[in-house]
């Protein structure tokens, strides 16, 4: 709280301290006439009760209200941060197909040893975005089974000899279900973004 909205408080808190003073002393002379005469106190006894009734209700009325209006900003401010993770989550998707771009990159250059680390980079990378960000219509699960045929595909292609290298069939074959994948991604990331632009 800044400087100024301490002095405004204490500012509020002088005001109604010296009106509760003036208030007592006024009572406190007022008593002398109104306690003798049985009329005037009972006038004033309901008077009073019926003062301390309104400020009850009131009082009960401005807790409802201030409970109201601190889940309403609470509620906001969840949206807000769920709004902010959605972005960074898709900012995380796109990394995502910017690495697969990269696997079919390096299978269509023979470069499997690259491909692999870039297939498990992306593998890491998913699942962390998975569990750390609130993405209701992610597509594509953790344990995908196209995963671990693509990173076994690419064992293979590393560990075949440059006499027996993958065929053209089954380059295409890995290349197909890396693009399978990354499309699932892109539909995440626009899914995601309608959702947040009708919210």
């Amino acid at each position: 709280m800044k400087n100024n909205d301490l002095q405004k408080d204490n500012h509020i808190r002088c005001a109604y301290t010296i009106l509760c003073i003036v208030i007592l002393i006024a009572f406190l002379i007022a008593a002398n006439w109104i306690l003798p005469n049985p009329k005037y106190l009972n006038t004033y006894s309901y008077i009073g009760t019926a003062i301390t009734i309104i400020g009850l209700i009131i009082a009960v009325f401005e807790i409802i209200h201030s409970l109201v209006t601190t889940k309403a900003i609470q509620k906001q401010a969840q949206e807000k941060l769920d709004g902010f993770r959605m972005v960074d989550g898709n900012t995380q998707l796109i990394e995502c197909i910017d690495t697969l771009d990269k696997v079919n990159d390096s299978i269509s250059n023979d470069e499997y040893f690259t491909a692999l680390k870039y297939f498990q980079f992306y593998r890491r990378f998913y699942r962390r975005i998975h569990s750390n960000y609130n993405m209701k219509n992610l597509k594509l699960s953790t344990n995908d089974k196209r995963f671990d045929l693509i990173e076994s595909r690419l064992h293979d292609g590393r560990n075949a000899s440059s006499l027996y290298p993958l065929t053209k069939r089954q380059k295409k074959a890995i290349t197909i279900k890396v693009l399978e994948i990354k499309s699932l991604l892109e539909q995440s990331i626009k899914t995601e973004g309608e959702e947040n632009a009708t919210s």
